[in-house]
């Protein structure tokens, strides 16, 4: 058996995304057969609690051709005349506390292979200190937060930051996304990771059902305009109040 959290698509009155856990068999082996198994019956236990949800498994593994779009491994944000995915910016943007200092950020991982980018040698033993995109820093703040604390955003944020962005610049791809209630990584366990695209989806939808139900909600491309507007803006609206238990630290 295994467990999973499934993230639902909810409304800013229920804190943007529902993460529920669920536990399922679990098929092991590496190919991908045993992998679309074991999401197979992950999905199935997640209807076990929104029966009618229409969830997409987010992730090179998919069965789903948009859910291997939507993975972090293989979409891509244009920027600065480069086509790059989502998270070799995540691995290559990354600063690491060494001894007295600072190491990185490790900007050659941009073009990079999504895979070796993300096992390069240099991240194994990473401490995070923090992100610097191109010249755009992005400082990490207590997480969870302390009583009172009104701008502390997780780690993952940033990664949310890049995945917008890159959302954004496919349309058609962003209202495929829209059209789903849930989404599910077989890969994601929480504790473990500094980021989830399938936690990613979901914010994003959410955002984007939100702002079409009511113009005062900032959508997704405002947040995304900056670091610094995607920062002010997820505190201010407390898009993070669901994520305390993904990550705890």
């Amino acid at each position: 058996m295994a467990t999973r959290p499934v993230f639902f698509v909810t409304t800013p009155g229920e804190n943007w995304v529902r993460v529920e856990e669920v536990s399922f068999q679990w098929f092991p082996g590496m190919s991908l057969a045993q992998k679309r198994r074991s999401i197979d019956a992950m999905q199935a236990a997640a209807h076990t609690l929104a029966p009618k949800a229409s969830l997409l498994e987010i992730s090179t593994k998919s069965a789903e051709a948009d859910g291997r779009a939507l993975s972090g491994f293989e979409l891509c944000l244009e920027a600065r005349g480069k086509r790059m995915a989502v998270e070799s910016l995540f691995q290559g943007s990354k600063l690491c506390r060494v001894n007295n200092g600072v190491a990185g950020p490790y900007q050659e991982l941009y073009a990079e292979d999504t895979v070796l980018a993300k096992r390069d040698p240099r991240l194994a033993r990473c401490h995070l200190a923090g992100f610097r995109l191109f010249d755009e820093d992005w400082p990490l703040t207590p997480w969870p937060p302390q009583p009172g604390q009104k701008d502390a955003l997780p780690p993952s944020a940033f990664y949310d930051y890049l995945y917008f962005r890159a959302l954004l610049q496919q349309p058609e791809l962003a209202a495929k996304a829209c059209a789903f209630d849930g989404f599910t990584d077989l890969e994601f366990t929480p504790g473990k990771s500094d980021n989830c695209q399938a936690f990613s989806a979901a914010l994003f939808v959410a955002l984007t059902k939100a702002t079409r139900a009511d113009a005062h909600i900032p959508a997704p491309a405002a947040l995304a305009a900056s670091a610094a507007a995607f920062r002010e803006g997820a505190a201010r609206l407390g898009l993070y109040a669901a994520a305390t238990a993904l990550w705890p630290r």
